[in-house]
């Protein structure tokens, strides 16, 4: 209402931000890096606690050195010769001195110029013959004074508390088991899938492998289009190091020995076909839209579109 060309000003902005942002964001800005959560983790556990024991201390010194003029209650009368009225300041106010005013001296009232750098931050820190403090005050200073002892004292504790685990931890395992044991072989359930060693990229669209002699039913994920062999590193570096690669064992070695049992073979290939289906199902949605699973005699079928 104050400026009206200031809406049009404001609509040039936002259209100016919005196609610079769909520029960076389709042709200039990539992927967030995989950081995890150790980042918030150490910024939680340090950088925050430090921060809370800076404010603590800074406030009360703070609190002790106001109100920040230097001017300290003196019991010495104004003399005669300065008895009258006055104009000071820029803004022309007038001043009158009388026998009853209060006359003031320079101090310093911040603990750190003091030069003594007393901590905690209290009152009877304060110069003898120059006290600025005024009663409420003092009380106040003494109380962000000692707490701030406090917040010092519980930082420590939970810094050493955090050290000694790091250092117990070191001579013995914490390791805790959680849940039960279900009685479930692991070739039993509908997705056995392994930890299988494997390394993004940009330019594929599924992971690369790092290990050897894999089972394909193992990995979590499948291209309809090529072998889980095109994404193997063990085919690249032996092409690369040649024979003498079987020999190094560069690539850890994933393997997987199912039970040998005949009577279950007709159900161990109905629970392999659906893996193989779920795994395209999860890695290309689109191709797939209905999956439909029977019981062990019955088949498995797949519907694309």
């Amino acid at each position: 209402s104050i400026y009206p060309g200031a809406l049009f000003m404001c609509c040039l902005s936002l259209v100016i931000n919005f196609f610079v942002d769909k520029f960076s964001l389709m042709r200039t800005w990539k992927r967030m890096p995989l950081l995890g959560t150790s980042l918030c983790k150490f910024s939680r556990r340090y950088f925050f606690s430090t921060t809370v024991v800076a404010m603590a201390v800074t406030s009360s010194y703070f609190w002790a050195s106001f109100p920040y003029d230097n001017l300290c209650g003196s019991e010495r009368h104004v003399p005669e010769e300065f008895y009258g009225q006055y104009t000071v300041g820029d803004d022309q106010q007038q001043v009158t001195l009388r026998a009853d005013s209060v006359s003031y001296r320079y101090c310093k009232q911040s603990l750190v110029e003091l030069g003594r750098m007393d901590f905690p931050a209290l009152s009877r820190h304060q110069s003898d013959g120059a006290k600025w403090m005024e009663h409420q005050q003092e009380i106040i200073v003494d109380i962000f004074g000692w707490t701030s002892v406090g917040v010092i004292v519980i930082i420590v504790c939970i810094f050493s508390k955090r050290v000694c685990k790091s250092v117990s931890n070191l001579y013995r395992g914490d390791y805790c088991s959680v849940g039960e044991c279900s009685n479930v072989n692991f070739c039993d359930i509908d997705n056995p899938f392994g930890y299988v060693p494997q390394l993004g990229n940009s330019v594929y669209s599924y992971p690369l492998l790092a290990c050897e002699g894999f089972d394909p039913d193992l990995v979590s994920w499948e291209d309809p289009d090529r072998p889980h062999r095109f994404y193997n590193l063990t085919e690249d570096a032996y092409e690369v190091v040649g024979d003498s690669f079987r020999e190094l064992r560069l690539f850890s070695i994933l393997s997987y020995k199912p039970p040998e049992d005949d009577d279950n073979e007709e159900r161990r290939d109905h629970l392999r076909s659906k893996r193989r289906l779920l795994r395209l199902s999860q890695s290309c949605p689109k191709r797939i839209s209905t999956f439909v699973s029977g019981s062990s005699n019955s088949s498995s079928s797949i519907l694309c579109i």
